[in-house]
């Protein structure tokens, strides 16, 4: 799908038609003042598995039922079905790499790979399988192989962005055949669009005032809901309880502040809410494998592709 529109736009693209069968990849920018918006009613796919990894800029798909998926710099996107999607908005400043793959094509191709790493279990059903169980798109973001991934790309010329995309794209399949990364699960919508809004409302309210000590019974008494109510819905519409909602987010924020800030870790502690430097340290250890000045030497070495292991989503 992706690959198709690319194909049908003026957006600017550098093609490197892949040696190996059924796989294709391009760089992709777009150079305009204004953010683009494309209709992807007439371009989907389903025999296909794309990989967009951002570098630069946003892409914001929405599906058939109102859904907004954004992708941000420095996070990929995995398209395994693309028939619910009916448009994307492209922001003037985007530059990525998008690996196409053709999953019929490519089989021959995949059993070849897998005998030379040393019988890899790779097994694109299983991979199209766990992808469908995530409504057939999946985003992957602030995990330390997320990380690695640009951390190389930035250093690389375009032809050697072009190759290291392909061979992370292969990389990629084999983890989630064998759930060894974390994918984010997308968030079904209530039917209910006044219930819809409120969670909307209650998830911005967190994510600015990430900083303060956020209770169940403070946002009832803020929002007008029963905590039986708000956690009934909140686990309806984004799969998981509202604490560990919360918890993925502020490590997420941690994670940026220490890549992309000069704060301390004590400052950044306090940013995401925890009032002791102890207790952020556990918690962030727990969810990256990896204390938080660990994780921060890790953004200046590039020398190393490391997985996240356990805090995968299992599917």
């Amino acid at each position: 799908m992706l690959s198709c529109l690319i194909k049908q736009t003026e957006i600017n693209k550098i093609y490197r038609n892949s040696m190996t069968t059924g796989i294709e990849v391009c760089q992709i920018c777009l150079s305009m003042r204004d953010k683009l918006s494309i209709s992807l009613s007439e371009i989907s796919s389903r025999s296909k598995f794309e990989v967009l990894y951002v570098l630069n800029g946003n892409m914001i798909f929405r599906d058939y039922e109102g859904q907004n998926i954004c992708v941000n710099q420095h996070e990929i996107i995995l398209f395994s079905d693309t028939s619910m999607m009916r448009s994307v908005q492209i922001s003037p400043d985007i530059y990525g790499i998008l690996v196409s793959i053709d999953l019929q094509k490519a089989r021959d191709t995949f059993s070849i790979i897998c005998r030379i790493m040393g019988d890899w279990n790779l097994n694109i059903d299983t991979v199209i399988k766990n992808i469908k169980l995530l409504s057939g798109y999946a985003k992957i973001c602030n995990t330390p192989w997320s990380f690695s991934v640009f951390s190389s790309l930035k250093n690389f010329g375009d032809q050697e962005q072009l190759c290291y995309g392909i061979w992370k794209t292969i990389e990629l399949l084999y983890m989630i055949n064998t759930n060894n990364i974390q994918m984010k699960r997308s968030e079904r919508l209530l039917k209910d669009d006044h219930i819809s809004e409120k969670l909307n409302d209650i998830c911005s309210y967190m994510e600015l005032h990430m900083d303060e000590k956020l209770t169940i019974e403070n946002l009832c008494h803020r929002f007008y809901m029963s905590a039986t109510s708000l956690k009934k819905h909140f686990r309806n519409v984004y799969g998981q309880p509202i604490h560990k909602w919360l918890l993925e987010k502020r490590m997420e924020k941690a994670a940026q502040l220490l890549r992309f800030s000069s704060m301390t870790i004590v400052q950044i502690s306090q940013a995401v809410g925890y009032s002791g430097v102890s207790q952020f340290n556990v918690s962030f250890k727990k969810f990256f494998k990896y204390t938080p000045s660990q994780y921060r030497n890790l953004s200046n070495s590039v020398s190393i592709s490391l997985i996240q292991k356990d805090e995968c989503t299992k599917i």
